[in-house]
């Protein structure tokens, strides 16, 4: 592959947001169903918004590592969140 870089960059990104969904899993399963296990209302907005922080955390985890070890963000990760 001519840009590996590139690609380990955007396939990072990719994947973490690919990860919401199972990630909002947990969150979701103990605000629909509460502390006894009955069904309860639907999940306010407010509830999706910590999973996909979290989603977002990978994709953050890997621009500072780039900034610590190359003194720069790479360009893929602005192209994968103005896509986004």
């Amino acid at each position: 592959m001519r840009r590996s870089d590139w690609h380990k960059r955007l396939m990072i990104s990719a994947t973490a947001v690919l990860l919401e969904a199972p990630i909002a899993r947990p969150f979701m399963a103990y605000i629909v169903m509460g502390f006894a296990g009955l069904p309860g209302p639907p999940p306010p907005v407010v509830g999706v918004l910590p999973p996909s922080l979290i989603g977002e955390l990978f994709i953050v985890a890997g621009m500072i590592y780039d900034w610590r070890t190359r003194g720069k963000v790479h360009p893929a990760y602005f192209w994968a969140g103005a896509s986004r």
